[in-house]
């Protein structure tokens, strides 16, 4: 039986984070670039809408606040999630949360705090489970002696804390980084990225300052520690082994090179690459990539091969032959062809019976899933398609019945409308204002309709 040989290639994830002071134009020098993930706090004016162009790279989550979170293309819809706040957003993927958080900047003085409450994310994330996996990232606008250089400290840094302690947080971003950066003033450590420690080592790790103009704060990069294979996109093509040409594949494994000396590790690391290739090479000369949703009853039928492929496609070409051209003798072609066809289908659905009945023999969990297909099905008739059961609102019990479904599907699509009886009442025309109009014809405009007049 032909295999495939796969390896996996570990890839870094790439988060860059950025408070962009408001600037749609920062954003936007960001949306081509290669990056996973990217977290942007204050993006636009207050009251404009992030850009997310169709064109560019990335899917944008965004709550409507000032954090944004961006997630490049080219991980499939599939493989991640999302929630969108007011001034947090987050992405899961890979089993790790990835926020971008916005915390507005807290009243300095008692008095402020009590006429102004100081809302903040944080203060909704300590009241969530503590998460497996987390990478908060934003500017959090929070001064404190762990982070800052002067020493400097303000109200909310101990919730912060109190948060990482929660969760099992570490901050990465090195003491004392400028990610603020004033003119004639002293610069602040303002933006931070706070990462799970698993037995107390980070899973990312601080890359450095971004290479990106336009805002006072200064562009941040992180990487993830763990090794990551994207997720495979279910609607890729991928190789359709059934219809594999075993016979060619035969004649090519035959001129396949042999290795040289194998003593070292990196010899043998060069022989199995070259074996990839060469098996990559095959592969890709004698078996077709299924197509994105293959239809039903046809290539997605476990029994149909090679063999099976070849005879359907010659009964097509007799098909539209015939349909060319219709004469007696392309019409015996097409009927050959077909019963061809059928022929070689049965025996491959034969085939394929008789091997699910010899693992069945060898396998105690399929002969039992054999027997409940005997006793169960084996004796019935072909189902009928069936429409699923339906829901009439949400938390209310599925309806599975004929009539049920019948009164879910008449509601919904022809819903009953009762119209006002002030407006039934009414006589016609009383809705409407009278419209003047004058029927009588003066001399005046007689006159003038002349003199409009051509001769």
């Amino acid at each position: 039986m032909w295999r495939w040989l796969a390896r996996t290639y570990p890839a870094k994830i790439r988060i860059l984070y950025w408070n962009l002071n408001k600037d749609s134009n920062n954003c936007r020098q960001l949306l081509r670039s290669d990056f996973d993930i990217l977290a942007f706090q204050e993006p636009t004016a207050q009251g404009n809408y992030p850009p997310c162009p169709k064109a560019c790279n990335f899917h944008m989550i965004y709550g409507g606040g000032r954090a944004v979170i961006y997630i490049h293309k080219r991980h499939p819809l599939a493989s991640w999630t999302f929630e969108a706040h007011k001034d947090y957003c987050k992405v899961t993927l890979n089993g790790t949360d990835f926020y971008s958080i916005y915390s507005p900047i807290p009243p300095p003085t008692r008095r402020a705090r009590l006429a102004t409450p100081w809302i903040s994310p944080i203060h909704s994330l300590a009241e969530l489970e503590r998460p497996n996996k987390a990478i908060l990232m934003g500017d959090f606008n929070l001064h404190h002696p762990l982070w800052d250089l002067f020493d400097r400290e303000t109200y909310g840094a101990e919730a912060l804390l109190q948060l990482a302690e929660d969760w099992g947080l570490q901050l990465i971003t090195p003491y004392g980084t400028p990610t603020r950066r004033f003119q004639g003033q002293r610069n602040s450590t303002l933006d931070h990225a706070w990462v799970s420690a698993p037995n107390g080592a980070p899973i990312a790790t601080y890359e450095g300052e971004g290479d990106y103009e336009g805002s006072d704060h200064r562009p941040q990069i992180i990487a993830l520690n763990d090794d990551y294979t994207p997720s495979q996109d279910p609607q890729e093509q991928r190789f359709s082994w059934g219809l594999m040409d075993e016979k060619a594949i035969e004649n090519a494994a035959k001129h396949l090179s042999r290795p040289g000396s194998l003593a070292t590790p990196e010899a043998i690391d060069e022989a199995v690459d070259q074996l990839i290739r060469e098996l990559t090479v095959i592969a890709e000369d004698t078996t077709p990539k299924r197509g994105r949703n293959p239809p039903k009853g046809g290539p997605s039928e476990k029994y149909w091969n090679y063999e099976v492929n070849r005879a359907s496609k010659a009964s097509k070409r007799a098909r539209k032959a015939w349909e060319r051209r219709p004469t007696p003798a392309r019409w015996e072609a097409f009927r050959e062809a077909q019963n061809a066809f059928n022929k070689t289908r049965k025996q491959a659905s034969q085939a394929l019976w008789r091997r699910g009945v010899q693992e069945a023999s060898q396998n105690p969990k399929k002969l039992w899933t054999l027997e409940r297909w005997a006793r169960l099905r084996s004796h019935a008739p072909p189902e009928a398609p069936k429409m699923p059961s339906l829901r009439p609102g949400e938390g209310l019990p599925l309806e599975g019945t004929y009539a049920a479904k019948a009164r879910i599907l008449a509601a919904r699509f022809f819903p009953i409308v009762t119209p006002n009886p002030d407006l039934l009442n009414s006589p016609p025309g009383a809705s409407k204002p009278p419209f003047p109009f004058e029927y009588g014809v003066t001399a005046s405009n007689i006159s003038n309709i002349l003199r409009s007049t051509s001769p």
